[in-house]
């Protein structure tokens, strides 16, 4: 039911021409998480909860969950919440330091290889990539479905390189050293771009011993809180997750908010074609997000602006969540 739920919300936020979205893979969940101006806050830790619940926490601990937004600080409206970093304060601040090292990324994506295949482990070894160049790059890396086959092509390279990282050692420095260096290599010609801002990008290639192992079994309790990772809708694109969250923002005239204006149009069976332009790039904008998820998907939304599509979202399978303030 849920995945059918995604692929149909996707088909309706396609603009330029009609489409049906068909998918493949587990069943998941769709949520909406409905928030008053005095829960803003408890948003995320909600969602959070919300993934422990109803995603495998092996595929948590491969992928974190996702949070993304059109925008990542507010402007100059009065309206309230306007961006990410209303729903977390202390975004502006951390956001440069969330980026994990690469081998620490590679390393989780290798221990979960059991229970998953080698097509999904490329794919989170390659968003593994993808993040830790992002600022080292003018151009995003496009998507694994984009890369070239050919090994005398630099993409057909890179995805030697995947299967590298995940079958070489890579425990000791100098055989992390020979990959990154592939790596190094193959980035701007994949972004058709030189690299810029060499020394952070070297921080996170750079090499990491094996941590010892833990004495006793790993065991997450219920009620410790996962860190997400939180970053733009638009830098997510080509990423899979197993579990994305989509906050609702401004859009980009800072007039009305994304999430309710698209989901206002889905609720009453609406073409979003039809609709003014500003609302066409928000739904655009969304389209991308809401198809990065696996597991689940979830959408948060004032709970004042909600309130006269909720009978219909509920009719059409939605699971909803009310977010209580915790201060």
């Amino acid at each position: 039911m849920a995945r059918r739920l995604v692929h149909n919300l996707a088909s309706h936020l396609t603009i330029h021409r009609r489409q049906t979205i068909h998918g493949a893979g587990p069943q998941g969940t769709i949520a909406l998480l409905l928030f008053g101006d005095d829960s803003v806050a408890d948003v995320v830790p909600a969602f959070e909860r919300l993934a422990q619940k109803t995603v495998p926490s092996h595929l948590l601990d491969m992928t974190p969950p996702r949070v993304l937004a059109a925008r990542l600080t507010p402007g100059t409206a009065k309206a309230f919440p306007q961006s990410l970093s209303c729903y977390l304060p202390g975004f502006a601040t951390s956001s440069a330091q969330s980026t994990p090292e690469l081998i620490t990324a590679v390393r989780t994506t290798r221990a979960h290889l059991q229970t998953s295949d080698r097509h999904t482990a490329t794919v989170q070894a390659w968003d593994a990539v993808r993040r830790a160049s992002r600022r080292s790059l003018e151009h995003a890396l496009p998507a694994l479905l984009r890369l070239e086959r050919s090994t005398a092509l630099a993409g057909g390279q890179m995805r030697l390189l995947l299967h590298d990282l995940l079958t070489a050692d890579i425990d000791g420095p100098s055989e992390w050293n020979s990959l990154m260096g592939r790596l190094r290599d193959l980035l701007p010609q994949l972004a058709d771009a030189p690299l810029r801002g060499l020394g952070r990008l070297d921080e996170i290639l750079c090499h990491m011993p094996l941590p010892a192992p833990p004495t006793g079994p790993a065991v997450r309790s219920p009620a410790e809180v996962m860190m997400s990772v939180a970053t733009s809708i638009q830098s997510a694109k080509g990423e899979t997750h197993a579990a994305t969250l989509i906050l609702e923002c401004l859009d980009s005239r800072g007039r009305k908010h994304d999430v309710h204006e698209t989901l206002a149009l889905v609720a009453q069976s609406k073409e979003v074609a039809d609709a003014p332009i500003t609302l066409r790039k928000a739904a655009q904008l969304l389209f991308v997000g809401i198809t990065r998820p696996t597991h689940l998907l979830v959408l948060a939304m004032h709970r004042a602006r909600a309130e006269p599509h909720l009978d219909a979202m509920a009719a059409q399978g939605w699971v909803i969540h009310s977010v209580a303030a915790t201060t």
